[in-house]
């Protein structure tokens, strides 16, 4: 548990960024199956807009870089002064609600990836292939002949249809 107390849930703020990340998927997929233009038009939109929501996210999380003093050397002339060692500064801490809420979205994400992308690569691999030069050509209509035509039209009593007939 964490030393601070601090056990409540992060919640972002509403923010835009998905919205675009979403719509950078869309067009990559969408890529994928038109054309590579589009396709890297969404891939550009998708991993940008992805960082940018990370960044959101992750704002309250990240701290401040702490400025570092560079190290100083006492001159060999002078005694040199030793100064009292500072207090090391307590580690960042986080919740355990915090620490499985990310893990549960790493895995859930990673689970995702490794159902989805097998897929999503036979879903689209077809359209990337030449199916044309294997694909047979359509069959020759087939027409019935007068032989059993003539067959057909004698027997159409017995199906119980009546003496209609058909020209074909």
């Amino acid at each position: 548990m964490s030393e601070t107390g601090h056990d409540t849930h992060h919640l972002p703020g509403p923010s835009l960024w998905p919205i675009g990340f979403a719509i950078g998927v869309a067009c990559l997929l969408l890529g994928l199956v038109l054309s590579w233009i589009v396709a890297a038009i969404g891939a550009v939109l998708a991993v940008g807009f992805g960082l940018l929501w990370a960044r959101d996210v992750t704002r309250d999380v990240r701290g401040e870089v702490p400025e570092i003093e560079p190290e100083t050397r006492a001159v060999a002339d002078e005694a040199a002064t030793a100064a009292a060692p500072a207090a090391p500064a307590p580690l960042a801490t986080y919740s355990r609600s915090r620490f499985l809420e990310a893990t549960t979205l790493g895995l859930g994400a990673a689970i995702g990836g490794v159902l989805t992308l097998p897929v999503l690569g036979f879903m689209v691999l077809p359209s990337f292939t030449d199916v044309e030069e294997d694909a047979r050509p359509w069959p020759e209509e087939i027409v019935m002949s007068d032989e059993i035509r003539e067959l057909v039209s004698r027997r159409w009593d017995e199906y119980g249809i009546g003496g209609q007939t058909r020209q074909v």
